[in-house]
């Protein structure tokens, strides 16, 4: 089994493990959009990074953290947040992967 841990966040990573065991961290691919150069998540490496692993051999499933808006947070940051989780979520549906929420706190 493979298993894809997801911090959304543009400042966020992916972990990949295997048998339990952590085969490869990569921080979160971003790329920057706009007139404010402000960073965004890279949907195709993201895609290629997952899509480089499967092998149609191995169980496939996807964990992203589950947060929430935070107190304090600016409605842009909140909805650039919510962007990265959906481009995570828009991937997973593509690609047919399994995917499971979980808060932080867990």
């Amino acid at each position: 089994m493979i298993i894809f841990g997801i911090d959304p966040g543009v400042s966020g990573a992916i972990c990949i493990l295997k048998n339990k065991k952590v085969i490869d961290v990569f921080e979160m691919p971003t790329m920057i959009d706009g007139k404010k150069n402000k960073k965004q998540v890279n949907g195709s490496q993201v895609t290629n990074i997952i899509k480089e692993r499967l092998n149609g051999e191995d169980e496939i499933i996807v964990v992203v953290e589950h947060v929430n808006a935070m107190p304090g947070q600016g409605v842009t940051s909140m909805f650039n947040f919510g962007q990265s989780f959906g481009v995570i979520k828009g991937i997973c549906s593509a690609l047919s992967i399994p995917i499971h929420f979980v808060r932080p706190t867990k």
